[in-house]
């Protein structure tokens, strides 16, 4: 594969694309290529976090039921009271959750 015109090294296990790729930014393009990943990984703590809340959230309103872990049984568990919600799948596309989440 050739970047800028200059062929790029194998990638060595243990490295990402982007220490392959340092040697032919200049200082601020790496510069740049650190925030935008800092940028990123700070952008999916606040995703995980919050369909962590979310998650929590509707298993304290009784949407979802919480499996039991020292179950033995696999399939569905029946509660002992109905819980809330249609049980009708999701009509999401799929293409931004902040939708999803009404965000």
């Amino acid at each position: 594969m050739t970047v800028g015109g200059q062929p790029l090294p194998f990638v060595i296990p243990g490295t990402t694309l982007s220490d392959g790729l340092s040697f032919v930014f200049d200082s601020t393009q790496r510069d740049e290529l650190v925030e935008a990943s800092v940028d990123h990984d700070l952008w999916w703590e606040d995703v995980v976090g919050q369909l962590k809340v979310d998650l929590d959230t509707t298993i304290d309103n009784g949407e979802m039921i919480l499996a039991d872990k020292d179950s033995q049984e696999l399939g569905n568990t029946v509660p002992d009271e109905p819980t809330v919600g249609s049980g009708m799948a999701s009509d999401h596309s799929g293409g931004n959750l902040f939708d999803l989440f009404g965000l």
